[in-house]
């Protein structure tokens, strides 16, 4: 357990005096609180227009920061307290932080004030653990944010809390969000301009709101839809009867028990297949209700026949495109990973071929067994590395 606030500066002369906590300071590139003088909390402007401030490290015990307290510490990078007792955020903290690049919050965090990152550069917040319950007005007002995950408890937010945020391009509300303020997306230009898009649920407080307000913004679904496959798909399973130890298995012919080779965990047992049917269309922008075939001359020899899946089934990758990125984030308002790889769904893959066969096809889901409800792993499908479906994945599909 940390008892100590440790203040770390860039510079190993500080360009004049200091003072703080009752101690002077002209020299150090550390300064130590100990457990003689622990320091649980921070008063209104401690660090303001600190410029030599580079990092800190907060004792487990810290509880609380004043107002603007790191306003304008150009120099402050990373800041986690994710470890402390912090439950709001107050006015003006982290303003004009133009070298942050990543912020990380207690769990415990239950409010929001104003003007917290205005003018700050930090691109991202993750927000989604936390139990935050209240944002107040013009919380996020002209910040640098592309994305920001809200939290599941969040159920009142103020005025323009959005307002200037002009790149955010992905938004996830959860829908206990029922108290909102007027102006929510104002001068959100990119998403005003149908780039990006939020993720809620359907028919939620929030989703009605942006529908009557801000009917340009795409809203999207809060849970991607379910990776299927085209019925015939050949998926690799164990067969110890064979010299290899391994046969392809039609997906339609799996039976719950059958092992499945997987990325990272051997061969794990199928939990579930289930079906359903699409209606295909290939006209159009692409999107994820589409279906879509890798071939062997766009994906490479792995490729043993081609493979049809719709646009949502992503293939497993190690790194993604900016424009990958952006498509991505457009229609799904996340990056998602899956042992350890990126998912790419097939709509955003350039490398797939929109499907030539329109109308209804049979699509398959295979979910297989995971300690953990959303978790889906890495599989072989006709040679290509996808995902397989999460048990999460096939509530839905069967709903």
């Amino acid at each position: 357990m940390s008892t100590k606030l440790i203040l770390t500066f860039n510079t190993s002369q500080i360009s004049s005096p200091k003072t703080y906590g009752g101690q002077s300071y002209t020299s150090v590139d550390f300064l130590t609180y100990t457990s003689v003088n622990d320091i649980t909390s921070l008063p209104n402007d401690a660090f303001k227009y600190n410029i030599e401030l580079y990092d800190l490290q907060f004792p487990d015990a810290f509880s609380t920061f004043g107002s603007g307290c790191f306003y304008n510490c150009n120099a402050l990078t990373v800041l986690d307290f994710s470890n402390t007792s912090v439950t709001t955020i107050p006015t003006s903290c982290f303003h004009g932080t133009v070298g942050l690049t990543s912020l990380l919050v207690p769990d415990g965090l239950t409010s929001v004030a104003s003007n917290i990152l205005q003018y700050s550069e930090l691109l991202s917040l993750d927000l989604s653990e936390s139990q935050i319950v209240t944002i107040s007005t013009l919380a996020f007002f002209q910040t640098k944010l592309q994305t920001i995950l809200l939290p599941p408890t969040l159920i009142t937010v103020g005025n323009n809390i959005f307002d200037g945020s002009q790149g955010l391009i992905a938004v996830t509300i959860y829908p206990a969000l029922t108290t909102i303020g007027s102006g929510l997306f104002e001068n959100t230009t990119a998403l005003l301009a149908s780039s990006g898009a939020v993720s809620l649920e359907f028919g939620s407080p929030i989703d009605t709101y942006i529908a009557t307000n801000y009917p340009t913004i795409n809203r999207i679904s809060l849970y991607p839809p379910p990776p299927c496959f085209l019925e015939g798909t050949k998926i690799l399973c164990s067969d110890e009867s064979t010299p290899k130890g391994t046969k392809w298995v039609e997906i339609n012919t799996l039976k719950p028990g059958t092992r499945v080779f997987t990325e990272s965990h051997g061969f794990v047992p199928v939990k579930s297949v289930i079906s359903s049917t699409i209606r295909h269309s290939d006209e159009g922008e692409r999107n994820p209700a589409q279906l879509f075939r890798c071939t062997a001359d766009a994906y490479g020899d792995e490729v043993v026949e081609d493979l049809v899946l719709t646009g949502c089934h992503s293939i497993l990758v190690s790194e993604l495109s900016e424009q990958e990125r952006a498509d991505i984030l457009k229609y799904m308002g996340r990056i998602f990973i899956t042992e350890g790889y990126y998912r790419l769904p097939a709509f955003a893959d350039h490398r797939a071929q929109l499907y030539n066969k329109n109308g209804a096809h049979s699509i398959w889901h295979v979910c297989l067994e995971h300690e953990w409800v959303e978790g889906n792993y890495g599989i072989l499908a006709n040679g290509l590395l996808v995902e397989s479906c999460s048990e999460f994945d096939m509530s839905r599909s069967k709903a």
